[in-house]
């Protein structure tokens, strides 16, 4: 029993170390997009455009934060946004109820999942929906 104690003891910690990386791992490309307050690079034209399409990963069921922090860059309202995301096994869960209060003012259409191979008939066809 002394020694399955210590076991899960190890595991633990083993847990959270892992855990730890991966949040280190995530800032630094997080720190990468972002500038001092805000996005870096050079600010987008997004006046010009009614309908921005805005892809992403899934990151546990959810786009990844730096996605809200784009969207409250900008004003969108008025605009349709078009979501769309991959993902290594998830589908779109709570994407758009996590995105909607940041793009006020803003058509957000459901998103779409484009895992596996679309072909280019296919990816056309849906971009001129819009």
């Amino acid at each position: 029993m002394h020694r399955k104690r210590r076991c899960q003891g190890r595991r633990l910690r083993h847990s959270k170390e892992k855990s730890q990386r991966r949040k280190q791992e995530r800032g630094f490309w997080i720190r990468s997009i972002l500038g001092e307050g805000g996005l870096a690079g050079a600010a987008l034209d997004i006046e010009q455009y009614d309908v921005v399409f805005v892809g992403y990963p899934i990151w546990w069921y959810i786009a990844p934060t730096i996605i809200n922090t784009f969207l409250e860059s900008y004003d969108f309202s008025g605009k349709t946004i078009v979501p769309f995301a991959t993902s290594g096994g998830s589908g779109m869960g709570k994407t758009n109820e996590n995105l909607v209060d940041s793009c006020p003012g803003a058509v957000l259409l459901p998103g779409k999942m484009l895992n596996g191979k679309l072909s280019e008939s296919e990816l056309k066809a849906r971009v001129e929906q819009f």
